[in-house]
This record gives C-alpha cells, structure tokens and sequence, in this order.
C-alpha cells in the first residue's frame, strides 16, 4: 500500500464517517485565526521598521553634516594659496589715481568727440 493510497483512504474514511466536514471546518477557522493574527503584526512591524529607518536617517544625515564641513573647510584651505596669489597679483596690477583720471578723461574726450558728430 502507497503513501498515496493511505491517504485517499483516510480522506475516503472520513468522508464516511461525516468527519471531513468537521475537518474541513477547523481549518477554515484556523486559517481564518492565522490570517487575521497577521494583520497586527503587519501593522507593528511596519510601525518598527519605520522607527528604525528614521533612527538611522538621523544618523545618516549627522555624519552627512560632519563630513560636508570637513570637506568644506579642506576645500578653502586647498584653495586659499591661489586665491591669495591672485589677489596679490590683482593688487600689482592695480590702477593708480593718475592712470584712472586719465582713462576717464579719455572716455569723457570720446564721449564728446561722439556727441559733437
């Protein structure tokens, strides 16, 4: 006799005995007990999982703000030699008050040239 056998013979024996309407009724209702006994678990698990995504965003975003300064400050300090050459030499560079009188009375002189034609 076969596993298969045993079987169908318990299920047939059953169903004589009106017994596999009973059985049939538990596991409905034990179904039915399992099926609504997860929805608050869902329900908590839901609730912890989002507890604990926020507690490490908060985290996250901590180390985000420490990391962003540092790279800011390194990025200044990398930088502040150039922006100190080209300072000195726009300084060097620079106009002085005679050069500028005389740039803008060329202007005025062009301006007047313009309007006199």
């Amino acid at each position: 006799m076969g596993g298969s056998d045993a079987g169908a013979d318990v299920v047939a024996y059953a169903y004589q005995m009106g017994r596999l309407d009973l059985v049939t009724v538990v596991l409905t209702i034990l179904a039915l007990i399992f099926t609504l006994a997860t929805v608050p678990v869902f329900f908590y698990l839901k609730r912890r999982a989002e507890f604990v995504a926020q507690a490490e965003a908060k985290k996250a975003l901590a180390n985000v703000e420490r990391i962003a300064e540092s790279v800011a400050i390194n990025k200044m300090e990398t930088m502040l030699p150039i922006l100190m050459a080209e300072y000195r030499e726009l300084a060097q560079n620079a106009v002085t008050f005679d050069q500028a009188d005389q740039i803008a009375e060329a202007q005025d002189d062009d301006a007047d040239a313009d309007g006199q034609n």
